[in-house]
């Protein structure tokens, strides 16, 4: 499945100097951008998330598209064949996802090592490895563990062997000998009703330890992205109830919830822990920074239009929106904002790794300094 690629002059990466501000930044100095690669009209972007690692960073751009993480030169592509991969993977060498079938490439040249057809696609949830397995889960409330190796079946789980309706695993987090996986589950067949469930399960056999019931389908609560483990807690978001909350990950016990704006949506992804504070960006507007113990408030700060993707770097949050916006990390001060009127912008979620940000638009892949 590896497509070779023949880049014209057009789509050839430039490395940048200073801080070019590709997004007509209306307020504070732009970051220092050290790449853009424009991206051909076939490569359309999606709002999924990258992944990567020292390398290369790996994206969804009308197939999955890596990049040469210090210079942007697209590296090799893969054809993907039904839908998009909420996230990619990387582990061990290996870059994982899963869709209408679940996979694994060689991280350095694309060629495809294994894959796996589940039972239902698995684009709503995001994927996660350990050294041993490969995690993911589909539209029929499913979970998967396979070989890393192999993609042989280590074993699968329903959720809601007595769900009546469809139920969408939202995405997965490894801790020690315990998987933590999100789900939604649907009330009606549309999902215009549900409540979210979050499972603690033994990450060799896939038997459910406890589970946790969000709001028991009680004012619109769900849940929208996988578990953060922080420490004793795990932190999850729910953008239809527009909360984010820590539940005790040995009981499944609610410690603490943050509400977000009335009669706005939340967040998509799950908050980004360092140093005690937990951080995320919520479509009500507001980036939010709390105490990871107490879940009170130590700053939020508004932002032009709903957030979407966002990434911890350094000392500086970024946020897109679509549009990008650059954040004081302990203070939550505004040190760059994008023109709202501008006709460059980024369309996906963020991803950060050592002194570096990615990240898609809608006509080519950058890559920020942080600070």
């Amino acid at each position: 499945m590896l497509t070779s690629i023949i880049l014209l002059a057009a789509a050839l990466p430039f490395a940048a100097s200073g801080c070019e501000d590709i997004f007509g930044g209306a307020r504070g100095g732009a970051p220092p951008l050290l790449w853009r690669t424009p991206l051909e009209a076939k490569m359309s972007t999606s709002d999924e998330l990258p992944a990567t690692d020292r390398e290369r960073v790996y994206a969804i751009a009308g197939g999955m598209v890596t990049f040469d993480a210090r210079s942007g030169e697209i590296v090799w592509t893969y054809r993907l064949t039904f839908t998009v991969p909420k996230n990619a993977t990387v582990r061990n060498g290996r870059v994982m996802a899963a869709e209408g079938i679940a996979f694994a490439l060689d991280a350095s040249t694309g060629k495809e090592l294994w894959r796996f057809t589940p039972d239902s696609h698995s684009g709503f949830g995001e994927s996660t490895a350990d050294d041993r397995a490969f995690y993911f889960g589909t539209a029929s409330h499913r979970v998967y563990a396979l070989d890393q190796n192999t993609g042989a079946l280590l074993w699968s789980r329903d959720l809601g062997p007595d769900w009546k309706y469809p139920g969408h695993v939202k995405g997965a987090a490894v801790s020690g000998d315990t998987l933590y996986v999100s789900a939604e589950q649907f009330y009606a067949q549309n999902g215009y009703i549900s409540t979210g469930w979050i499972f603690a399960m033994d990450r060799a056999t896939g038997e459910i330890l406890w589970r946790y019931q969000n709001g028991e389908g009680k004012d619109w609560r769900t849940v929208s992205s996988s578990p953060t483990v922080a420490g004793a807690l795990l932190l999850v978001s729910d953008a239809t109830g527009n909360s984010f909350f820590a539940v005790d990950r040995f009981t499944g016990r609610e410690v603490w919830r943050v509400m977000g704006a009335p009669g706005k949506f939340g967040p998509e992804y799950s908050p980004v822990v360092g140093d005690g504070t937990a951080y995320v960006a919520s479509a009500d507007n507001f980036v939010y920074a709390v105490d990871v113990q107490t879940g009170q408030i130590r700053w939020k700060t508004r932002t032009p239009a709903s957030n979407y993707g966002f990434a911890v770097c350094g000392s500086r949050i970024f946020v897109s929106w679509p549009g990008l916006s650059v954040l004081d990390r302990t203070t939550g001060r505004v040190l760059y904002q994008a023109d709202e009127e501008a006709t460059e912008y980024p369309t996906s979620a963020l991803v950060a790794h050592g002194d570096r940000v990615f990240m898609l638009g809608n006509r080519a892949a950058y890559a920020y300094r942080c600070n």
